[in-house]
């Protein structure tokens, strides 16, 4: 377990629980170094990014709710942007922010995706009709991991197979946290991607279905948006779509492959499904973290945050936080309310959480219709990978294919 004891050394001389976030032993041990901390004090130092981790609920709102003192402005990964471009719109803050928002928010309404859900549940059909005669799989490598990229290039950003392949090669360069230069290289090389596929869409007849060219169309202010604001925003749906949705549907199966009843009961009883999603999401919260940086000296649950310091905030211990949730480590479908913190809080809440949970739902139902008796294939031993983001590095099962209607 990660050590996470009261110590002064690395947060300037001030008490607080340690955790080193971007290694093998905190990823094994990841909810119970958590809720160790926890106990100790909702804000802990993480010696491996040099940055403050916030792993209350109350203190994560506080953050989340406060941009003018905690910005996104100055980039969210656990360390400061260094005068790379920035993804927007995730990395600003009012009233730039606010502007993208509601360019983009329309297209990623309930009422929106419902009229692609079609398509989606086409796309989902596709990858368990290519599984199902095997009776085994990875369902990382042969589901999730590929699917929401599929989902996002096809339906919604209306750009081919290639353009997907090219940009999902510079996503796994930039998700390489043990290697700083691979995930520069990484981000670098998406950008490029991206305005690539900024600039041919720029020269074509615009397609009122793509959001691709909803982005680079847009106005603000009544003036043409720039072709590098433009990438931007493709590289940051692409970067958030290809990487969260398929780290929350992995452990979600793996989750049903160790419980099969409730794989039987979600079978029986399919209207139970959209609750179970809301369950998984809480229970398996891919966002390890995210931060933001103090524009002034601030204090938080006691402790002193220094102008210019790096605040990382930990959705996935929220949603386990036992102040808020009872018995935060189970599964329970009878929880009273389902407001969690997978998605985030405040203006930088996420902005593909609608089409998430579509996805998690439309997959975890053909899993339950097509595939029977889903099972950990022997000897299997699911690990999580190291990162910011939270999933398995594969998840060998078997399963039985299931006569179709």
């Amino acid at each position: 377990m990660t050590d996470s004891r009261i110590s002064d050394v690395g947060a300037a001389g001030q008490q607080c629980p340690h955790l080193a976030v971007n290694t093998r032993e905190f990823a094994d041990s990841f909810h119970e170094s958590l809720h160790v901390a926890r106990a100790q004090s909702p804000v802990a130092w993480d010696d491996s990014n040099g940055c403050w981790f916030v792993t209350g609920a109350d203190t994560l709102f506080e953050v989340s709710q406060n941009w003018a003192t905690f910005s996104s402005a100055y980039g969210v990964t656990t360390h400061s942007a260094s005068g790379g471009p920035k993804l927007l719109p995730i990395e600003t803050d009012p009233p730039l922010h606010t502007q993208w928002r509601s360019i983009l928010n329309r297209h990623f309404t309930k009422a929106a995706l419902d009229r692609r859900a079609g398509e989606i549940r086409r796309i989902v059909s596709e990858f368990i009709d290519a599984m199902a005669p095997a009776g085994h799989a990875d369902m990382v490598r042969d589901l999730a991991e590929p699917l929401p990229g599929r989902v996002l290039f096809q339906a919604m950003l209306r750009l081919t197979d290639a353009d997907l392949g090219r940009c999902t090669h510079q996503v796994e360069m930039a998700i390489d946290y043990g290697h700083p230069e691979v995930q520069a290289a990484g981000y670098a090389g998406l950008f490029a991607v991206c305005a690539e596929l900024v600039e041919a869409r720029s020269a074509a007849v615009p397609d009122e279905d793509s959001i691709t060219d909803c982005v680079v169309h847009a106005r603000i202010d009544g003036e043409p948006v720039s072709r590098q604001d433009a990438t931007s925003i493709l590289a940051a749906l692409v970067f958030g779509g290809l990487e969260t949705t398929g780290s929350a549907l992995g452990s979600s199966l793996l989750h049903l492959a160790r419980d099969p009843a409730l794989a039987d009961r979600l079978r029986a009883h399919p209207d139970g499904m959209p609750t179970a999603v809301e369950e998984f999401l809480r229970l398996y919260t891919p966002a390890v973290v995210l931060c933001r940086q103090a524009q002034h000296d601030a204090e938080l649950a006691g402790l002193s945050i220094a102008e210019g310091q790096r605040v990382g905030i930990s959705f996935a211990a929220a949603c386990r936080d036992p102040e808020v949730f009872e018995q935060p480590d189970l599964f329970r479908m009878d929880r009273p309310h389902y407001r969690h913190y997978a998605f985030g809080v405040g203006i930088h809440r996420c902005l593909g959480s609608n089409l998430a949970r579509l996805v998690l739902r439309l997959s975890l139902e053909a899993v339950l219709d097509r595939l029977g008796d889903l099972r950990l294939a022997p000897g299997a031993e699911p690990t999580y990978r190291v990162g910011n983001a939270r999933g398995l590095e594969r998840l060998d099962v078997t399963f039985t294919a299931l006569a179709t209607a």
